[in-house]
């Protein structure tokens, strides 16, 4: 599944609402002459989302039969297609998020000209588009007004441009390119990630979007303790069949959007 390659996943004790401040910062450190006064600093932040954790269950039963007539192959394969469905249904919620566009606490859309995250003219992928998006990334700044310095590590878009961002991807590249310099500080070392999700909410629009483990501008919480999903069996009496309980809790919050810009595409 391919959100968890965009997001940052974080556990949350229990099911009551809980915050999530954007993006805490305390200012640069002041100058201090020798035996001077030190100056008490003060966290700035402009806002905070918060969410709840939902439970998403299902039941489904196979009965003696089936088994049987199954070479009792169910009895592994029904655990594992539930867990990817549990994980295909956090993929499915987090980009109904992406794609839905939510108001934040601030009032304004995740991507919106006053969150400067979103380009207002859309075009194709390309080394200028590319730029362009980076180039609005950078000018984003902390509560504070510090400069933030965040750089692209991934560019994010539907399968059906998957081999246009591939090829820009190599054309940007050099044979010479240090491994070792940071995704993002150099363009062409965005890694590609595409989603069919994606494609059936717009063909042309594409992302960048910072290191999620650095910056997360949309992330998934799971109750502490459950961040696989939970898969229970039994059999029953009023019928001849092995029950399967599966059970997940988790919430899909953006928490920032400075970490995100959008290209709407063309």
């Amino acid at each position: 599944e391919t959100w968890q390659f965009c997001t940052q996943q974080k556990a949350v004790p229990d099911f009551r609402q809980f915050d999530v401040v954007s993006l805490p910062e305390f200012p640069s450190p002041a100058e201090t002459v020798e035996n001077g006064f030190v100056p008490r600093m003060e966290l700035g932040s402009d806002s905070k989302e918060s969410g709840a954790l939902v439970s998403h269950t299902a039941l489904f039963g196979l009965t003696r039969q089936a088994l049987t007539n199954n070479d009792l192959d169910g009895l592994t394969t029904v655990p594992e297609a539930l867990g990817r469905a549990a994980n295909r249904a956090v993929g499915d919620k987090f980009y109904s998020v992406l794609v839905a566009n939510p108001t934040m606490s601030d009032g304004n859309a995740l991507f919106s000209s006053a969150h400067g995250n979103l380009i207002a003219t859309g075009a194709a992928p390309s080394v200028t588009t590319l730029g362009e998006a980076r180039a609005a990334m950078t000018a984003q700044r902390g509560p504070s007004n510090s400069i933030l310095n965040l750089r692209p590590a991934l560019v994010l878009g539907p399968t059906v441009l998957e081999g246009t961002l591939v090829s820009l991807r190599a054309a940007m590249s050099s044979p010479d390119d240090d491994d070792s310099l940071t995704p993002g500080l150099v363009t062409g070392k965005l890694a590609v990630v595409t989603d069919a999700r994606l494609d059936d909410s717009s063909a042309t629009a594409f992302y960048i979007l910072c290191d999620p483990s650095k910056h997360s501008g949309i992330s998934v919480f799971f109750l502490e303790g459950g961040e696989l999903p939970l898969v229970e069996q039994r059999n029953t009496f009023v019928s001849d069949a092995l029950d399967y309980k599966l059970m997940h809790d988790f919430a899909v919050l953006p928490v920032d959007y400075r970490s995100w810009v959008k290209n709407p595409g063309a």
